[in-house]
């Protein structure tokens, strides 16, 4: 009637008497019989003395809600049972001489009985619990990996703010803008390989000026000429050969132009009319500053 295919296959059956058998001797506690609408023919059989303190009988129509126990209450009943809960499926019945367990019954499971499904279970709600389990995992998951993200971002920051702050330092100091010149030089080199060796050492010869003219303005000229000289003998002569090979065409002009550029705390190539030109006075006070403030520290 309801769809459904039957396939009948024969399998050894035994009496509800021959099951309890061999606990004629053992207090037996619960004993449930779900037989899908065979209640009255197991019932029948119930000729054993066995009677356990709590029987659960299937109690509808095999997929209904129809009720079906009043086929075979009565056998239950005659063994000494009185009718105790009803959970709309299965009807639970206690042994009269156990009525201390009545109480137990007086409501269905809930909360309070703190119960725990065993997560097998196929009912919509442990299939609901089991999701909802897997989505706060998956939110605490999501939480830890979020956390430790923000901690790598915020190191790196820290780590940026330091490294700033270590570059700002270097490049307030006198040695990183005598130096400038050479650091132009040196990506002059790298850009204009294609240029040609004679535009490179005219730069060069440029920045070597600049460099020496503000060492003799500065007082650094006397000192640093004679270590350098003595120490690294072969750096001095190639240094004078680049300052001799200044281009024809070079003037005091564009002296004063790489002076000035590198006495800013950045090295930015400019062409001469681009560029504000800072008199070589105003260079000198800055490093009579700079070298007073050193003095100070």
């Amino acid at each position: 009637e309801s769809g459904r295919t039957v396939r009948e296959i024969e399998v050894p059956c035994l009496t509800l008497a021959e099951l309890m058998a061999p606990y004629a001797d053992i207090d037996v506690h619960w004993l449930k019989i779900d037989v899908e609408g065979y209640e009255t023919a197991v019932l029948q059989g119930w000729t054993s003395a066995v009677r356990p303190w709590v029987v659960v009988v299937e109690s509808t129509v095999p997929l209904t809600q129809v009720a079906s126990h009043r086929e075979w209450e009565g056998l239950v009943l005659a063994h000494g049972y009185a009718f105790a809960y009803f959970d709309g499926l299965n009807r639970f019945y206690i042994r009269v001489d156990h009525e201390e367990l009545r109480p137990a019954f007086a409501h269905g499971p809930s909360v309070f009985d703190r119960f725990a499904l065993s997560g097998t279970a196929t009912s919509t709600y442990a299939s609901r619990l089991r999701i909802e389990d897997e989505a706060r995992h998956r939110a605490e998951e999501l939480k830890r990996e979020a956390d430790a993200s923000e901690l790598r971002a915020r190191d790196a920051s820290q780590r940026t703010d330091a490294a700033l702050r270590h570059i700002a330092a270097m490049e307030a100091t006198i040695s990183w803008r005598v130096t400038a010149p050479l650091r132009w030089l040196s990506r002059q080199r790298n850009a204009a390989s294609e240029r040609g060796a004679r535009s490179l050492r005219a730069a060069a010869a440029l920045a070597v000026r600049a460099i020496v003219s503000v060492a003799r303005r500065s007082g650094l000229y006397s000192k640093i000429a004679p270590w350098l000289r003595s120490r690294y003998p072969r750096l001095w002569q190639r240094a004078k050969r680049v300052a001799i090979a200044a281009p024809a065409g070079a003037s005091r002009d564009s002296n004063r132009h790489y002076v000035a550029l590198f006495a800013t705390r950045r090295w930015v190539p400019r062409t001469t009319r681009d560029a504000t030109i800072v008199g070589v006075a105003e260079i000198e006070r800055l490093l009579e500053v700079e070298i007073q403030q050193r003095r100070n520290l």
